[in-house]
């Protein structure tokens, strides 16, 4: 008679976490279902406590003050294992939490503090406390200023922060570590109605430069640095860095009549990006959703498509939106299926990226189901609000889907139209593939080693780490010239950071070439007086911009793929067209080579001098161009 002795390594188990609870430091008797079980089952570590309201109950205190809240459930799970008897075994049981692993792929965060800009650890990852807060002071006092002020021309009617900074979702510190770059945080102003607006074009950009003259010279007065410009004013305050514009309806109308592109992204940056972060904020941050985990996860989403080399093809707001998806609690989704961490949020990301059929149907972010005392309107008109949502998106998807890859509707955007092909703003069918594909492989890899328990630093970096395998050409950056460069995944960031702050990019810049023979010397720079003193290079971004000026020459040939967070290649991709050989006409000989076709005169793509192009546009900034 043979006896088995079944061995069990490891048993995995998932939680749902109620984010306004779960994070709580002491844990009370007479919130539990049965109290009475409360003492028994932990023991030791419950002891009877008064409370400021003079009520005695038993209570356990977990972690010591100011500890990760994070931490917390690592504590609370190994405690609760430990009481539970695995058989005849003495070896006490361990407890692996997989909760805030991956925000050790995100990049570090500074915060002004005191004069100077430290590094804070609490403000990595989604627990940006001290992060948020300087960043809503600081603002605050901005428009507190504004709105103050008595002696302007025009009275100011509202200023809004259409920024995932006031979200709590930028991914990107304003200012890289070493660099002199800062990408601003824009503020748009808007007046009261006024006839006293020109119904010229050009005059009516005279007068918003006078305007931000005398707003620079009412700032300089407050004690906040200004520069003035002709299309904005850029301002320093408490370590930030802020971009100010002046929304002015008329200008948008008679915008139509010279460049409807140009006033398209005019609209979407002075009117539509404001309401996007009005729902952005109504959707994650009222009663029953996780708004604690919402900016954590968008922060992860970023990281990972940025990383992937997809990012510049997703607006930040569609990111948001595609996060958000699992975020808002509506008809048919119960309140406690929403992500309680900022792991559950990506991870529903990736599931909502790798399975959805995008080509079938149109993904329609349902309007927020309000608490009855919050939302004034019935029920029932809300659920017949929804149904029309979802009618519209249909309709609108139906007349798109063949030039459409993503349709993504919202109760502010019903039909789509901010994040359609056209936009700019959302993928094409090839890019949509790839992410398609990519969240596909990332999630079954995050899933098989969660279950196995051999989730580890490495298998995180592999989900975060490109693959140029796919890419038919590759051009190589000077990593001297890249202010993001601390923040790459594989990045060792203290070398890096030396190596950006006495480069060209960094606190003392010297004039270096860095795209199509402009030299960063010649940009305007803010003095940031309110925070540390040194000067900045606003909205200076050479990977971006060098990026764009491939796109405008080149983006009918190519598809670009980068990294803006420490990414020092770009991978590009034929598009399927490019290459054939097509009739000889005046309009497609740029770039192009004579070829006999079919016994017409015909030409075909010049890919040498398309490869001499590139390396012309970034001259001084890029050091090699492998095709293969």
């Amino acid at each position: 008679k043979h006896h088995v002795r079944v061995m069990i390594a490891h048993m995995v188990y998932g939680v749902l976490l109620d984010s306004a609870e779960a994070f709580r430091r002491v844990d009370v008797a007479s919130n539990w279902k049965y109290p009475q079980d409360f003492k028994e089952f932990w023991g030791t570590r419950s002891t009877l406590r008064k409370f400021k309201d003079g009520k005695v109950s038993e209570s356990v205190v977990w972690g010591s003050e100011g500890v990760n809240r994070r931490s917390l459930i690592q504590e609370i799970a190994q405690a609760a294992v430990e009481k539970v008897k695995y058989g005849n075994t003495k070896r006490t049981p361990v407890a692996k939490v997989y909760l805030a692993q991956m925000e050790s792929v995100l990049p570090r965060f500074v915060v002004p503090r005191l004069g100077k800009r430290v590094l804070d650890e609490n403000a990595l990852g989604d627990d940006c406390g001290p992060l948020n807060s300087a960043v809503t002071a600081a603002t605050q006092h901005v428009i507190r200023t504004l709105r103050d002020a008595e002696d302007l021309t025009l009275a100011i009617y509202t200023v809004h922060s259409p920024s995932p900074w006031i979200r709590f979702t930028a991914l990107s510190p304003q200012e890289h570590p070493g660099s002199a770059c800062a990408d601003p945080i824009p503020l748009v102003i808007e007046f009261e109605s006024s006839t006293a607006w020109p119904s010229d074009l050009s005059a009516i950009r005279a007068a918003k430069a006078a305007f931000y003259v005398e707003l620079a010279e009412l700032f300089e007065n407050r004690g906040i640095g200004a520069v003035p410009t002709k299309e904005f004013l850029d301002a320093s305050y408490g370590g930030f860095v802020f971009r100010l514009r002046f929304k002015i309806e008329k200008e948008s109308r008679l915008l139509e009549v010279e460049s409807k592109r140009s006033a398209s992204q005019l609209k979407f940056d002075l009117s539509s990006q404001p309401l996007l972060h009005d729902l952005l904020r109504r959707n994650t941050t009222t009663k029953g959703n996780s708004s604690v985990t919402f900016p954590g996860a968008c922060r992860l989403a970023k990281r990972w498509l940025s990383s992937q080399m997809l990012s510049t093809h997703f607006a930040e707001e569609l990111i948001e939106l595609l996060v958000s998806h699992s975020y808002v609690a509506s008809y048919g989704r119960p309140l406690d299926a929403v992500p309680g961490s900022s792991l559950g949020g990506f991870i529903r990301f990736l599931g909502l990226l790798a399975e959805f059929p995008f080509h079938l149907s149109p993904l329609v972010i349902p309007p927020h189901d309000h608490d009855e005392d919050d939302d004034p309107k019935p029920k029932d008109d809300n659920k017949k609000s929804a149904l029309q949502l979802y009618k519209t998106a249909r309709e609108a998807f139906d007349s798109k889907k063949k030039s459409c890859a993503l349709l993504c509707c919202c109760e502010f955007d019903p039909t789509g139209h901010l994040f359609d092909v056209d936009s700019g703003r959302a993928p094409e069918r090839p890019v949509l593939r790839r992410a398609t594909q990519l969240a596909r492989a990332s999630l079954s890899l995050i899933t098989e080693k969660i279950m196995s328990g051999t989730l580890d630093q490495e298998i995180l970096s592999m989900v975060f780490r490109p693959s140029l395998e796919a890419f038919d050409m590759v051009i190589t950056l000077q990593r001297d010239l890249i202010p993001a460069l601390p923040q790459g995944v594989d990045a060792k960031y203290e070398a890096c950071v030396k190596r950006i702050r006495h480069g060209p990019m960094g606190r003392n810049p010297r004039d270096a070439l860095y795209l199509n023979g402009e030299s960063a010397g010649s940009r305007k720079r803010l003095t940031s007086t309110a925070a540390n003193g040194h000067s900045v290079y606003v909205g200076l971004h050479p990977v971006r911009e060098y990026v764009e000026a491939l796109r405008e020459s080149h983006g009918d040939k190519l598809l670009f793929f980068v990294d803006l967070e420490g990414g020092d290649r770009i991978g590009c991709v034929w598009r399927p067209s490019a290459r054939a050989a097509r009739r000889l006409s005046v309009a497609n000989t740029a770039f192009s080579k004579p070829v006999e076709a079919d016994g017409t005169q015909s030409v075909e793509l010049n890919v040498p001098e398309v490869i001499d192009d590139i390396k012309r546009l970034g001259l001084g900034f890029v050091i090699d161009v492998e095709t293969k």
